[in-house]
């Protein structure tokens, strides 16, 4: 009798330890759901201007995006689009505690998630019931970084200066166009709008530099010529010519070319400047 009393007693004591137990097991599968989840992004961000932001603004953002990491593993969204999820996540966090803070950078990372968080509400497998509050969070995201980016005039994805060049040799034909003609140089990656230009021409070689006309065209039919009848009849070789609006002075008319940095200059001649097509028509 004694024997089973033990046996009771200690059967008693494991129900009580797995009693005592459930509690914890509730609390770890008491995640946030995702529509709290995007209320706590939306009054995380600022209201006006986002950079900089405090570190207090960058832990309550960290903050939602990783219980947004939790929600992400048992999310009801396909394997695929978990992945992206998380990856965007992360990519966020990454960017926001970089040191030094890019606001562009940041700003564009979060309408990357924007993007995420719209597959994953349209995902067949999310409750139809709660869509239209997602989709109305997720847009009020979307109008947050809009106004941040009208606060910084970010351009995504562009720089603001760069070197580009085309190497293929150009032979200066005399009383004819150049060969290549024209010589083009693929310009890629700039900002939509270009303040400022430099060209140099390197290595020119010809015994009359007054026979050169060099005409620079923009893709919208621009036009500036750089030279033309410039440096007389005294022959140049190897001379390196950089053509630059801030220079002190343009090339000499008659006198001796030599490598430098000039503005351009077309002093004209007897006869007007008329380039073949593909060039546009005068005036230049």
């Amino acid at each position: 009798m004694e024997e089973q009393s033990k046996k009771e007693r200690h059967s008693q004591q494991l129900l009580n330890k797995h009693a005592n137990a459930h509690p914890t097991n509730d609390s770890l599968n008491k995640k946030k759901d995702l529509e709290d989840i995007l209320e706590d992004l939306v009054a995380a961000f600022p209201e006006g201007c986002f950079c900089q932001p405090t570190p207090e603004t960058v832990n309550q953002i960290e903050t939602a995006l990783n219980d947004l990491l939790i929600w992400s593993t048992s999310a009801p969204i396909s394997s695929g689009l978990k992945m992206k999820l998380q990856d965007v996540i992360n990519t966020v966090k990454t960017q926001l505690d970089k040191n030094p803070f890019s606001c562009c950078d940041t700003i564009q990372t979060l309408q990357a998630l924007v993007l995420v968080l719209l597959k994953v509400i349209a995902h067949p497998l999310v409750g139809n019931l709660i869509k239209n509050n997602l989709q109305n969070l997720t847009q009020q995201l979307q109008a947050i970084f809009v106004g941040y980016l009208a606060c910084l005039t970010c351009i995504p994805n562009c720089e603001t200066a760069g070197i580009f060049a085309n190497l293929t040799q150009i032979a200066i034909n005399d009383n004819a166009p150049a060969a290549p003609y024209p010589s083009s140089i693929e310009v890629t990656g700039l900002c939509t709008t270009i303040t400022k230009l430099i060209v140099t021409l390197k290595n020119i070689s010809h015994p009359t530099p007054a026979h050169i006309d060099i005409l620079l065209v923009g893709p919208q039919g621009q036009t500036v010529i750089l030279m033309s009848d410039a440096g007389g009849v005294t022959d140049i070789s190897n001379v390196t010519l950089t053509f630059d609006d801030n220079a002190l002075s343009p090339l000499p008319q008659l006198d001796q070319i030599v490598s430098g940095t000039f503005k351009p200059i077309n002093y004209g001649g007897p006869i007007p400047d008329n380039f073949p097509a593909p060039a546009p028509a005068p005036p230049y």
